[in-house]
């Protein structure tokens, strides 16, 4: 059974006069049984954390938000969104595997803590 493919086009970002891209081959590639599309914008996880992490190793010195956004523009979904799907991955494989530790992202600071003091 072939899966829809929503990937469109080459995907290129430019950052502090430096071009990052994703091409649409390399997108494609990423498509299979488990990382497929619910619809156009809308990737699983399993596709949506395949992509950031397609990006992060073809980028591997490039910071986190310029992955983020090169990720999320071959996703076709906001920044905000990409990350949404993330963690719920990271959330989801901690319940499955017992691994408290998974992460994907850099973890975020915990601002509750700084309310305390």
């Amino acid at each position: 059974m072939q899966r829809k493919n929503y990937f469109r086009s080459n995907a290129e970002i430019i950052v502090a006069g430096r071009k990052y891209s994703l091409s649409l081959a390399e997108q494609n590639a990423l498509v299979s049984r488990l990382n497929y599309w619910h619809g156009e914008g809308n990737p699983s996880t399993w596709l949506a954390v395949s992509t950031f992490l397609a990006v992060r190793h073809k980028y591997p010195n490039v910071a986190e938000e310029t992955v983020l956004a090169l990720a999320a523009l071959a996703l076709g979904v906001s920044r905000d969104a990409l990350v949404g799907l993330i963690r719920w991955h990271e959330n989801y494989m901690r319940w499955h595997d017992g691994d408290e530790t998974y992460q994907i992202l850099a973890p975020t600071p915990d601002v509750s803590a700084d309310a305390k003091e």
